[in-house]
């Protein structure tokens, strides 16, 4: 049977505040994991901008409950910058970054996107 994930596109969103989508008052740092209790995955768009530091992973695994999965989004350089060419160095750092750090709730690495295969 095919399982369904429903999640946003990141949780760092200022204007989500105030009651927009968070309640008044959460505190900015438990922004993911009020996501994590209201839907099953997230994208991480953190790792798009750079690499991420293999604590930051860790913390992500241990904020979310059993069950929840992270989509990672590539790195920008190696999908706008390198166009998805020669990035076996830097697909190589994308990983050693801490990426595996998630275990169980890695979900996919999101590599592609319109802008990439429109100027490939």
């Amino acid at each position: 049977m095919a399982e369904i994930r429903i999640g946003v596109s990141g949780w760092s969103y200022d204007h989500w505040g105030g009651g927009a989508f968070y309640p008044e008052g959460l505190a900015r740092r438990r922004a993911l994991e009020y996501v994590s209790r209201r839907f099953n995955s997230v994208e991480v768009n953190g790792s798009f901008y750079s690499l991420l530091r293999p604590e930051t992973y860790q913390t992500y695994r241990e904020t979310a409950p059993a069950g929840f999965l992270y989509a990672v989004k590539g790195s920008r350089f190696i999908t706008h910058n390198k166009k998805l060419r020669e990035v076996e160095t830097p697909l190589a750092n994308f990983f050693a970054s801490g990426v595996l750090r998630l275990e169980e709730m890695l979900g996919q690495v999101e590599a592609l996107d319109d802008e990439v295969m429109k100027s490939s």
